[in-house]
Formats: structure tokens, C-alpha cells, sequence
């Protein structure tokens, strides 16, 4: 194929024909450079000019990304032999709408805009990528929380949509379609046009903004991050408490994928992080306690009617993701230390109202088969500490 027809190949297939751009990293620098805990681990640029870099994935051998404004971005360390010393840079679909979503399963890559889920099949050798194929529409419901973050198995694609405002109270009913998970069904044929956002079956709803998902390894469970509220007043006998400095935390949320379509809170429950600002209060890091006028506290810590998180995390750190590490037991020489394996990761976006400002950094979170680590049986004693992160960078 002559050059020419290749890039009408590429055009209609939204593939970019642009050769792919090789950066060195001992020509790239930091414009700040994150401090890590871990002596092991170094931070190197290994790419920069992205306009809005947002989902990563690692497959392959290859860093996958969603660059917003763009569209999907292959990173590849040494180019095949082309870019010694660097990595190659290459767009390997134009979209720029593509704004958050991604998750590969085998040579299938998933990719979101505000609206659609699309599927594309690519050749992890050639990079070669296919037409789009829609499998979700119907999905731009919210007002803000325009994220969609997507978890995909051999059976099913998990998919969340934020709440349309800060407290939306119209999000409490599981059928207005905001601030919940649902999933498809990859199995069979898919419906021309893809299925609409309703066709899925709900996972769970109360969820105000859960930015980052991961599968536990047997896939029985589905984690999530979720960034919760802001502004948040408690009500007392005098009155109203602003408690909006160090309330509510974020949460870490377990999902049973054998027992679906429960709530989890949003908009009237809420788990605490430090109330002493509210006087003689008994609620403790971990609590849940309610914003509503028409819902207790008590009803809040009842897991029938809201599930508690397993985690809580500080007010207003906004964790983006969460992705657990698998150490290849065959080698002994990764750079990430073992003592992480079957650890998770959770990235924070930071603070943007708090001072002083929190987040804004990577921790891990102990974790193991049978439960938590450091000595706790299972996970119920462990979501009320405010110690279950470990800082990163």
C-alpha cells in the first residue's frame, strides 16, 4: 500500500498516519518533581506536549493513554529499536473527545467520550487499530461528572457516570441514571447502535463521583474510589455545624459483583474523617451520619440501607484511581518493590478549596487475601482508621 492510500486507510479507520515521535528522557526534566518514600523507585519524565492526559493503562509493553483534547496515545520504551535512550510517542486514534475512560482485555481496547463507550480491536506488534464500535450511548446525563471509568471482564464492561451537581438530590432514586455503576453484557450480539445507558443492569447507585474502579484479582469484587462532597453543613440541636474543612472523607468502596444494586449513601449518608468541629459528637473517622432531614444518623450505619465504606480517606484528597500490583513472580529485578504485591494504588488529584491542601500524591493500601494487613481480621475494624495509606509519592 502506497503511502497515500494508507493515510485514507487511516483517516476513515480514525487511525493518525503521524510517524511516531521519539523523546529522550535525558532531554525531558520536571517542572516539579515529585519526592518519592521509596528509595527504589526514581521519577523520570518520559514524555511531555500532552494536552490532557487522563485514563492509563499498561499492555503490551505498551503505556496506553487518553490524552483529552486528542485522542488515544501510545508510549513505547526504545520504539522496537527506533528511539534508544527514549520512548516513542504515537496518536494511535484521533478522537478528541475521548475524555477519561480506558480498559484493554486481550487485543480489545475501550475508550469513553461524555456520550459513548467504544471497542476498538488493535495489533499490539503493529499498532494497528480498528474502526469504533459502539457499545454504550446515552450516557451524558450529568451536568458535571463528566468522567466515565470502565472495568471490563470476560463476561461483562462496568462503567460509572458522577452525579450531575454537588448534592443531586434526584440521584437517590436509582432510576434517574446519575452517580451510580452499571454493566453490560459482552457476550452475544450487541445492539445496533450500541445498548443505551438504561439497558444496563445497575451495579450500584449512591456513588457521587467513583473516578477510579478496579477488579480484585478473581473477580468477584469490583473497588472503587469516590470523590465525595463538598460544602457540607451537620445538622445539631443549636443548628446548623460547617463541618466542610475535614468532612466527608472519601471513600473507598467494596462492590460484590454476586450481590448487586445496592446503595451506597449519596446524597444523604456520609462517612466522616475528624468532626470534633461539631460539639459533643460522637461520630468517629469511618462513621456514617446523615445530611437529610428525613434520614438519621443510625439509619446512615445500617449496611441494609447504605453500604459503609471499607476505607475512609482525608476530606477532599479526591483519589482518581485505584489499580492493585501483581509483582512478576519470575523476576527478581523489578524496579517496584515486592513488598507492594497485591497492594493497591491509589492516585490523588489534591484539594482544590481546602487550605491547607491535601492530596496530591500516590499511596498505597495494604491488602491481602484473607483481608487487610497489619494484623486485622477482615475489614471492619480497619475503614475507621484515618492510618490505612501509606504515601508514596
Amino acid at each position: 500500500m502506497n503511502r497515500r492510500a494508507a493515510i485514507l486507510v487511516a483517516a476513515l479507520l480514525g487511525v493518525s498516519e503521524i510517524a511516531a515521535q521519539c523523546q529522550t528522557t535525558s532531554s525531558l526534566s520536571w517542572k516539579f518533581q515529585p519526592s518519592v518514600k521509596d528509595g527504589s523507585l526514581k521519577p523520570t519524565v518520559i514524555a511531555n506536549g500532552l494536552q490532557k492526559p487522563r485514563g492509563i493503562r499498561w499492555a503490551n509493553n505498551t503505556l496506553l493513554i487518553i490524552d483529552s483534547g486528542v485522542g488515544l496515545l501510545a508510549l513505547v520504551e526504545g520504539g522496537n529499536g527506533t528511539c534508544d535512550g527514549g520512548w516513542t510517542k504515537s496518536v494511535l486514534v484521533n478522537n478528541p473527545e475521548f475524555n477519561h475512560g480506558l480498559a484493554v482485555r486481550g487485543n480489545s481496547i475501550y475508550a469513553t467520550t461524555v456520550e459513548n463507550l467504544f471497542r476498538y480491536t488493535w495489533n499490539p506488534q503493529t499498532r494497528d487499530v480498528s474502526q469504533a464500535e459502539t457499545l454504550i450511548r446515552g450516557m451524558n446525563l450529568a451536568d458535571n461528572h463528566k468522567t466515565r471509568t470502565i472495568e471490563v471482564t470476560g463476561q461483562f464492561v462496568y462503567i460509572s457516570g458522577g452525579s450531575s451537581t454537588n448534592l443531586e438530590a434526584e440521584s437517590a432514586d436509582p432510576a434517574h441514571g446519575t452517580a451510580q455503576v452499571r454493566r453490560f453484557p459482552l457476550n452475544g450480539t450487541i445492539p445496533s447502535g450500541g445498548y443505551d445507558w438504561f439497558q444496563g443492569e445497575l451495579v450500584a447507585y449512591g456513588m457521587r463521583n467513583a473516578v477510579g474502579m478496579s477488579l480484585s484479582e478473581d473477580e468477584s469484587k469490583l473497588w472503587t474510589v469516590e470523590n465525595s462532597a463538598d460544602e457540607l453543613n451537620y445538622t445539631t440541636s443549636s443548628g446548623l455545624v460547617d463541618i466542610h474543612k475535614d468532612n466527608p472523607s472519601e471513600e473507598l468502596n467494596e462492590i460484590d459483583l454476586n450481590s448487586i444494586g445496592h446503595s451506597y449513601g449519596y446524597p444523604n449518608c456520609f462517612t466522616a474523617w475528624d468532626m470534633s468541629v461539631v460539639s459533643g459528637s460522637n461520630l468517629h473517622t469511618g462513621d456514617q451520619f446523615s445530611i437529610s432531614s428525613s434520614i438519621t444518623d443510625s439509619q446512615c450505619q445500617n449496611d441494609t440501607f447504605n453500604q459503609s465504606p471499607k476505607l475512609s480517606m482525608m476530606a477532599h484528597s479526591a483519589p482518581l484511581d485505584i489499580r492493585f500490583y501483581n509483582a512478576d513472580s519470575a523476576n527478581d529485578t523489578v524496579s517496584v518493590s515486592k513488598d507492594w504485591n497485591h497492594d493497591a494504588f491509589v492516585s490523588f488529584h489534591g484539594s482544590w478549596n481546602r487550605e491547607p491542601p491535601t492530596g496530591y500524591g500516590i499511596n498505597s493500601v495494604e491488602w491481602q487475601q484473607a483481608g487487610w494487613k497489619q494484623g486485622l481480621k477482615g475489614w471492619i475494624q480497619f475503614y475507621s482508621s484515618g492510618t490505612g495509606l501509606e504515601r508514596v509519592s
